[in-house]
């Protein structure tokens, strides 16, 4: 007969006593491999259970700003189980560079940003650029030529190929009327094959302007250009209408190119001729001061909502008025009362499309989730680090909202204690 196997006796006086010297919290495999002296050593890249631990925090530092301006995991960042591997910070992470040193053709695009960043909607209309400098591409190439007024930062990660600064309007002068004329003397000096406006008030405004001077009729909200045709929406958006590209047109923010793959030189193209219009038929009175509490939710670039988590509503006030941002709530601060019914954001409320949304005290159910799907970078703040909100944000901290506000507020001197 073989020799019986002698089996460890399970101790249960030692199992409960780790149990208890462990605080009450019940461990099976812990209790089970300390009953029998098999325990595997604790460290901090160790778990009880002896296999590696996960570091969210190393992993978020691995993480770098995508194109489109948002988050995302790098692969040469983290290796594993939370094993990191950082890349040298002395490489900087940059894109292949389109160089075009003799173009055939050229692509006009017409910001709106006079500094800083680019908008969602200018990023969209180089992409546009982009696609159909590629369609019509000749021998020596078709370059994108970004017009500003000023040079707007990340025009090279966009893919400008080329940049040609316009000065300022002189005070009293209309911007419109100004632009109009400078660009009128831009198409007609370089001749470009197509010139793309951004599918704004703005942007239409300027875009009719300058094709009534060029004696071209514009279209506008396009959102495809494919094999020489360009497709816009029509009949109350119930069919799309295509036609031949004109010389002239705007494209919509729905517009179907993908980011760029390469970066562009974005080097300086200079234009001589005339500056601005031969006679000023408008005399601009500047704008009109409009505050935050003025916008509409849903056109506000700015926002700051509170959730349930959110209960000093006069460190609310005072930094909402201090920043002139645009306030807003969930829906459960809106069924009790504590801000209006048209400041809810949501599926069952108003969809934003800010450029800077900020979450304070939300913890981001799906129907607030889509309510700020097209916000372009969004900040949470919540006691909870595995909030939903916290996953959707650009940039997330974990503390009490009120005690962030009130330390705002003192900050920017809205009187709040």
């Amino acid at each position: 007969m073989p020799a019986a196997t002698i089996r460890p006796r399970f101790d249960l006086q030692t199992a409960f006593s780790v149990r208890a010297a462990e605080g009450g919290r019940r461990s099976p495999r812990r209790m089970r491999a300390l009953a029998f002296g098999d325990a595997p050593q604790v460290t901090p890249e160790h778990g009880p259970t002896g296999r590696p631990r996960r570091d969210p925090a190393a992993r978020l530092r691995a993480m770098v700003i995508g194109p489109r301006g948002r988050m995302r995991m790098d692969p040469f960042g983290t290796l594993g189980f939370g094993a990191e591997r950082q890349r040298p910070t002395d490489t900087p992470h940059t894109a292949p560079i389109r160089v075009i040193e003799n173009p055939t053709s050229l692509i006009f695009t017409v910001l709106e940003t006079e500094s800083g960043g680019l908008s969602t909607e200018e990023i969209h209309l180089l992409s546009a650029g982009r696609q159909l400098a590629d369609q019509i591409a000749g021998e020596g190439g078709a370059a994108v030529v970004a017009i500003a007024s000023g040079v707007p930062d990340g025009l090279a990660e966009a893919g400008a190929d080329r940049v040609i600064s316009q000065p300022s309007p002189q005070t009293g002068q209309y911007r419109e009327e100004w632009f109009a004329s400078q660009l009128s003397n831009s198409i007609t000096t370089l001749r470009p094959h197509h010139v793309l406006f951004p599918d704004t008030l703005s942007g239409r405004d300027l875009a009719a302007r300058v094709a009534s001077q060029l004696g071209t009729k514009p279209i506008f909200g396009v959102h495809q250009i494919e094999a020489g045709n360009c497709v816009r929406v029509g009949f109350g958006g119930t069919k799309d209408l295509t036609s031949r590209t004109p010389l002239i047109l705007s494209v919509a923010e729905s517009f179907s190119a993908s980011p760029v793959a390469e970066w562009g030189e974005a080097s300086d193209l200079a234009i001589e001729g005339p500056q601005g219009p031969a006679q000023d038929l408008i005399e601009d009175l500047g704008l009109l001061p409009v505050t935050g509490a003025d916008l509409p939710l849903e056109e506000a670039p700015f926002v700051i909502s509170a959730g349930v988590g959110v209960h000093d509503w006069t460190a609310f006030d005072a930094v909402t008025t201090e920043v002139n941002a645009t306030q807003a709530a969930s829906r459960v601060v809106c069924d009790r009362g504590d801000r209006p019914r048209d400041r809810q954001v949501g599926a069952s409320g108003r969809l934003s499309t800010a450029e800077c949304y900020v979450a304070l005290g939300i913890s981001g159910a799906m129907h607030h989730l889509q309510g700020i799907e097209a916000c372009n970078s969004v900040v949470a703040v919540n006691t909870d680090a595995n909030a939903a909100i916290m996953k959707r944000a650009d940039l997330a901290i974990v503390g009490d909202a009120n005690e962030i506000l009130r330390a705002l507020a003192r900050k920017l001197g809205g009187g709040a204690t």
